[in-house]
């Protein structure tokens, strides 16, 4: 039985660069490190319809900080929100052992 041809990377992700534990911000990383592509530049816009967030006193004592945000413009396809939702849970779960450690 020969070795396989398969070529495997083992890439390490700083502890503050959350944004290449995907494959889409590992991907963006590399093609900007390449310099294939240009780092994207994200601004606020203000809105006439401009949301707020609001939370209970209760969950004020859990989670004092609350951040929100709404995307516009992009869309949203099964697997772009498969890819959302799974580095949502990632981030669920580096929270969790990053707040029991």
């Amino acid at each position: 039985m020969g070795a396989s041809e398969t070529v495997i990377y083992k890439v390490e992700v700083p502890a503050n660069r959350y944004d290449l534990l995907c494959m889409e911000g590992l991907v963006l990383g590399l093609m900007i490190f390449q310099q294939k592509c240009s780092a994207p530049m994200y601004r606020r816009l203000i809105h006439d319809d401009m949301l707020e967030v609001y939370t209970r006193p209760a969950t004020a004592d859990v989670r004092p900080f609350v951040i929100g945000a709404v995307l516009r413009g992009i869309t949203m396809t099964p697997d772009r929100y498969q890819s959302f939702i799974d580095l949502q849970v990632l981030f669920v779960y580096l929270c969790k052992f990053h707040f029991l450690g």
